[in-house]
């Protein structure tokens, strides 16, 4: 079952970049006129505009891609924390169950002596 969702997200994955592609060559087809650019005091002329807007999505995806990472490595460690959080928890429940395990064992010690003394009051 997991394989088969990877393969269905793969496929997806490339259905879309496939239709994405499409789109933004036909976008580049009607989109042939050249444009200067003045970045810096420097004139770059005739960069035909298809490039241009392509270079600023891609300019875009890739600040996303990094924004995006620092939120998964920030998700990251907090369920780390979390994690090590739960760990302790469960570390003092074993040892709490334990303390009341030795606690009952005493309890019912000292029961067992209680009825042993009222069986057999010896004063």
């Amino acid at each position: 079952m997991f394989y088969g969702t990877i393969l269905n997200l793969l496929v997806f994955t490339f259905i879309l970049y496939f239709i994405l592609a499409l789109t933004f060559g036909y976008f580049a087809t009607q989109n042939t006129q050249s444009i200067s650019i003045v970045l810096f005091n420097q004139s770059l002329p005739d960069i035909p505009l298809f490039i241009v807007l392509g270079a600023t999505l891609l300019t875009g995806i890739i600040f996303s891609w990094i924004v995006s990472l620092f939120n998964s490595l920030a998700s990251a460690l907090t369920l780390r924390g979390k994690e090590r959080t739960i760990k302790e928890a469960n570390s003092a429940i074993n040892d709490l169950t334990k303390q009341v395990n030795q606690l009952e064992s005493e309890n019912d010690k000292l029961k067992k002596q209680i009825q042993k003394e009222h069986e057999n009051p010896s004063n």
